[in-house]
């Protein structure tokens, strides 16, 4: 099923099939300009600045997004890198259809985001959803996260099941944990107490 809906949308942004994204935070949904493979954006602030983004589909890409990732998310990382196991990770999220997707954010022909994306299924159930296995941008590229979300969201939608990304990593040893009200109902919170 993932395999025919990412089939679907690159023959569809290949014909000129607009492809619309649905934020769920805003009273309309956000047309994406249709383009073969790639979303460009116009310059801004006349200063000839090109934005594109696209779907991560080779080796190569694969590779480049190996490298940003080991220079952007070192920082944040829980442990050291395995190399040759975060390689094989991002070749499968890249290569197998049935497994994810990736894609890249350019800015001026430079690397400055991307998300890589698995599609799996609750440990509790048999529905499934898309969750990031890797989500960086750059600072000083806020315009890529948005965008690159936008084209997740919209994959996700042609699957019909949710996108889930986890937005903010917490390092901390206390035992708390929030659920977002949302989950629970208002005004209630979930503790670890």
């Amino acid at each position: 099923m993932l395999k025919l809906a990412l089939a679907g949308r690159v023959a569809s942004e290949a014909s000129g099939v607009g492809v619309g994204v649905d934020t769920r935070r805003h009273a309309t949904a956000t047309p994406t300009p249709a383009l073969a493979h790639a979303r460009a954006d116009p310059p801004h602030k006349g200063e000839g600045t090109a934005r594109v983004i696209r779907p991560a589909e080779s080796e190569h890409d694969a590779e480049m997004i190996f490298r940003f990732l080991c220079n952007a998310a070192t920082p944040v990382l829980h442990c050291p890198i395995n190399r040759e196991k975060a390689f094989a990770e991002v070749r499968r999220v890249v290569g197998d259809r049935d497994y994810g997707f990736a894609y890249l954010a350019f800015e001026d022909g430079a690397l400055v985001g991307t998300l890589g994306a698995i599609f799996v299924s609750w440990w509790y159930g048999d529905d499934s959803f898309f969750t990031d296995r890797w989500f960086f941008t750059l600072p000083g590229h806020r315009w890529a996260g948005p965008r690159l979300l936008a084209e997740g969201d919209a994959i996700a939608r042609d699957v019909g099941v949710p996108l889930i990304v986890n937005l903010k990593q917490r390092r901390t040893t206390a035992a708390v944990t929030f659920v977002k009200p949302v989950l629970l109902g208002e005004g209630q919170m979930a503790s670890g107490e």
